[in-house]
């Protein structure tokens, strides 16, 4: 059983300081916030004078500031003071399927940082040497790291998050001035599916299409032949998978005024489908981020603040919509 946790609409004014607190976030490691309580795999720091690539003791492995992980207290990550080439792997609590997956996070400029899912959870610690580039397993996904963008000046940075996966939005509130992702489980994979994580490629695309489109954003591995020896393919091409009228191609969103049941905004829930020949499957649905009525605007909250959307292409797609808080605005109010 999962518990959903917030890091709501937070004020920072670099985004190193945001992916200093988003690491720690998911460790439960970060004072004025529960996180879900991930643990560190091996972490990265490349402007320190000593030991560059650590791993903490397992009794340790969810606390970035404990002894052996943090000697000489000279570490970027435990001193909450990343760059450039710095990096940290971290892993689910529980992934529902055959292991627990693991993400790496990759500074790659002081507003842009790469997200990569290593579905079956098998990073080698220590591959590659002492390298802004570690070795990543053969299965990681995408194979081309996306990139997501954060800003110089102050912006608005959320997280949704439970042990088996995340989603976040950086946001300088105005209408293109956004990213997000989402990484891990997806729920009502078969049983047999040993490895139902997905992610998102497209950071800057906070919008979800309400058309067939001819390619698409998601990512996995395919549950076909990925226990299989060689058989580990990587597929490219996921999709929304969306409610459509009858004889028409567009869905519920786009041709109604709102889903007003009981005079209330609803949102509706995301599916992710593969068309990939030979590989072909419905993989889940997205856990705590669902769709919101593209004509409710470009961002706010509704359902007492349990629910906040998002859309950089407000009126012509189907807004982003997060699990939220209840108590947080959005807009902030301040």
């Amino acid at each position: 059983m999962t518990t959903t946790r917030f890091y709501a609409a937070q004020n920072k004014t670099s985004f190193l300081s945001f992916c200093a607190d988003f690491a720690r976030f998911l460790i439960n490691d970060l004072a004025s916030f529960t996180g879900p309580g991930w643990k560190i795999v091996e972490a990265y720091d490349n402007d320190c004078p000593t030991t560059k690539r650590r791993v903490p003791t397992p009794l340790d492995e969810k606390n970035m500031d404990n002894t052996s992980f943090s000697t000489g207290s000279d570490f970027g990550w435990q001193q909450n003071s990343i760059g450039t080439s710095d990096w940290i792997v971290l892993e689910s609590v529980i992934g529902g399927g055959a292991t627990e997956f693991q993400v790496i996070f990759k500074i790659t400029g002081t507003t842009t940082m790469t997200i990569q899912l290593m579905p079956k959870g098998d990073f080698p610690i220590g591959g590659g040497g002492d390298t802004p580039n570690p070795t990543l397993p053969s299965t990681t996904v995408p194979a081309s790291a996306p990139t997501i963008t954060g800003y110089t000046s102050a912006a608005r940075y959320s997280i949704v998050a439970d042990e088996g996966m995340f989603a976040f939005l950086f946001d300088a509130l105005t209408l293109t001035g956004c990213n997000w992702t989402y990484v891990g489980q997806v729920d009502g994979a078969p049983s047999d599916d040993s490895y139902p994580y997905v992610i998102w490629d497209t950071p800057a695309q906070v919008t979800f299409n309400d058309l067939v489109a001819a390619s698409g954003n998601w990512h996995r591995l395919s549950p076909v032949n990925a226990d299989l020896p060689g058989g580990d393919s990587l597929l490219s091409n996921g999709l929304e998978a969306h409610y459509y009228q009858y004889a028409t191609n567009y869905i519920h969103w786009s041709t109604d005024l709102g889903v007003l049941v009981l005079a209330q905004e609803r949102p509706l829930p995301i599916g992710v489908f593969f068309p990939d020949a030979g590989h072909r499957h419905f993989a889940g649905w997205l856990r705590n981020v669902y769709s919101a009525h593209r004509n409710m605007g470009a961002l706010g909250t509704f359902g007492n603040k349990d629910y906040m959307f998002r859309n950089d292409d407000a009126d012509s797609y189907i807004a982003i919509c997060f699990a939220w808080d209840g108590s947080t605005a959005y807009p902030p109010t301040s």
